[in-house]
């Protein structure tokens, strides 16, 4: 996951991802389990001299925290999804100052920290995936830790905005249908929720992406770049690169606002970046997100915000750039449906 890139779904969201972006290259990994290790020793110059009281301490000895702390934040063979509910253990406190300049962490405890592992990753290592200073609600372990895009999710807001509390560590391999009935069992069982999750087909209207992709490079721009952009380019909120088009058809969907069914082939063996491109600082958007370099004196308008998400002539853009067709159909699709139960 890239940790600097910008998300625009929520202003939950915008909080992990400028803290995600805080922490970029600072990720700290802890094993699910510790490997065996052999007996060294240290050679001196002078062995007579050297006594057990003297000898130092192994360099990879690992402390007490650091042990509880994989022991607490892994996953049991075959367990998909976990919840770390709080009081949360003291090891996740060391975990936080034990990030480069973590003495800020430590002493403002993020409230949600969520974990991956994967086995292509450093031999299934836990790996940090993403923190906020806020309880985790339903919303927030979909799209982070589920990693269901929000436009698949339908639900009375009251309900997905519900906390959930805790940490959470989930297996990077499972499906989403596994993470889906996984954290499912944890509303039900763990956190007495009376809320459930289920998958539906249903009508809706949504953006069908056809053809084989094929960038033609607008002038100025880097070779394999498309830019996504309304009336004329602007600022980047965001940016990101793929070698298919999965990625991005999904971040394209959110910065409209419109599902999009792919339906297209990605067309392109090499790895090709896009930019998602708006004329004002996203953070101006609403009181209370107003990034460190805010100028009073700039005014959000929200007519140049339409403008610059405007599907008709976002895709007439990004058709011009990839070589795909978009039309507006009405499809039967999957949606996961975020509802109060009565059990």
């Amino acid at each position: 996951m890239l940790l600097t890139k910008l998300k625009i779904a929520s202003a939950a969201l915008l909080v992990i991802a400028v803290l995600g972006a805080a922490l970029a290259g600072l990720i700290y990994y802890a094993p699910a389990a510790e490997p065996a290790r052999a007996s060294q020793t240290v050679p001196g110059k002078d062995a007579k001299a050297e006594t057990p009281a003297s000898k130092p301490e192994p360099k990879d000895e690992v402390p007490p925290w650091k042990k509880e702390f994989r022991k607490v934040y892994s996953l049991a063979d075959g367990e998909v999804l976990k919840r770390i509910a709080p009081p949360f253990p003291d090891c996740r406190l060391e975990f936080l100052r034990n990030f480069p300049d973590g003495a800020a962490l430590a002493k403002h405890p993020p409230q949600f920290l969520a974990f991956r592992i994967h086995p292509q990753w450093l031999k299934g290592e836990v790996h940090n995936w993403g923190l906020g200073q806020f309880d985790a609600s339903i919303r927030t372990v979909l799209r982070i830790v589920v990693q269901i895009p929000m436009l698949e999710v339908e639900g009375d807001k009251a309900v997905v905005d519900h906390p959930v509390g805790g940490d959470f560590v989930f297996r990077g391999e499972a499906s989403i249908e596994e993470r889906v009935a996984a954290f499912n069992r944890i509303l039900h069982d763990e956190s007495k929720l009376a809320i459930k999750l289920t998958f539906k087909e249903v009508e809706r209207e949504v953006v069908v992406a056809r053809g084989a992709l094929k960038v033609a490079t607008l002038a100025g721009q880097k070779k394999n770049h498309v830019e996504v952009f309304g009336k004329e380019i602007g600022k980047g909120e965001a940016w990101d690169s793929r070698k298919d088009l999965h990625g991005f058809l999904i971040d394209l969907g959110d910065f409209l606002g419109r599902r999009i069914v792919n339906e297209a082939k990605s067309g392109i063996d090499e790895v090709f970046t896009y930019g998602l491109s708006v004329r004002q600082v996203p953070q101006h958007r609403r009181p209370g997100e107003l990034s460190p370099d805010f100028n009073p004196h700039d005014v959000f308008d929200p007519a140049i915000e339409a403008e610059d998400r405007d599907p008709k002539l976002v895709l007439a853009n990004v058709a011009k750039q990839t070589g795909l067709t978009f039309t507006t159909e009405k499809r039967k699709v999957r949606v996961l449906f975020v509802e109060a139960s009565s059990k």
